[in-house]
């Protein structure tokens, strides 16, 4: 029974969840409320260290099925991650130092030079995720800036950047107006010809409504 998986031998269940919170980046499980007449568990769900995931997982993934990493060696490069090499079992660090995933130095052993790559990989994709988010705030806070301006009257591109203290048309119409109009929040009043110099631009009753709903929420 235990090869079909309908059973697993006792004491398995902390063992998976030591396992799955190491390989998903997470801190360790937390038992330290526990006592003699109950156990406390609290599991963290943020990532604490998506290099150390990443630098993982892969390994996990390219590894047979029954040469995955145990939860042993996970716990073995958890606490050499964090600097605390010692007391690790002799045929478990060997073990790691012979696959590559960990290295000697004069002072004790580090996670290889894959898992810094990562690291670094990991900050580079952060930075780019915290630009992209702050760019659309930016983006969203100006389109309902542009909306509010719309609502008192309808009004020339020229008229808008004046109002916003924009200086690159091009820029301004193709991040904010187009987008605008493609959701069918504001429309053109001259049809045809989005480039006249007499050319306004209107809030249409899905703009209002919408401008609406966003000041509620505020």
């Amino acid at each position: 029974l235990q090869k079909t998986g309908l059973i697993e031998r006792s004491g398995q269940g902390v063992d998976k969840i030591f396992y799955y919170s190491i390989l998903e980046g997470k801190a360790l499980p937390d038992y330290s409320a526990s006592d003699a007449y109950q156990v406390s568990l609290v599991l963290k769900s943020q990532i604490e260290d998506p290099a150390f995931h990443l630098f993982i997982t892969k390994e996990q993934e390219k590894r047979e099925e029954n040469n995955k990493l145990s939860v042993f060696h996970l716990l073995a490069l958890y606490k050499i991650k964090q600097g605390r090499s010692e007391n690790i079992d002799n045929e478990i660090l060997q073990k790691l130092l012979e696959d590559g995933l960990v290295e000697q130095e004069e002072d004790g052993v580090r996670l290889s030079m894959l898992y810094y790559e990562y690291e670094k990989y990991s900050r580079q994709l952060e930075d780019q995720v915290r630009d992209q988010v702050r760019d659309q705030a930016e983006t969203i806070k100006v389109s309902i800036k542009i909306l509010s301006a719309l609502l008192e009257s309808d009004k020339s591109r020229k008229s808008l950047m004046e109002v916003l203290g924009y200086k690159n048309a091009s820029k301004f119409r193709n991040t904010y107006l187009n987008p605008l109009m493609v959701s069918g929040l504001i429309v053109p009043v001259i049809e045809g010809k989005p480039t006249s110099p007499k050319q306004e631009y209107r809030l249409t009753e899905k703009g209002k409504a919408f401008l609406k709903e966003e000041n509620k929420e505020e």
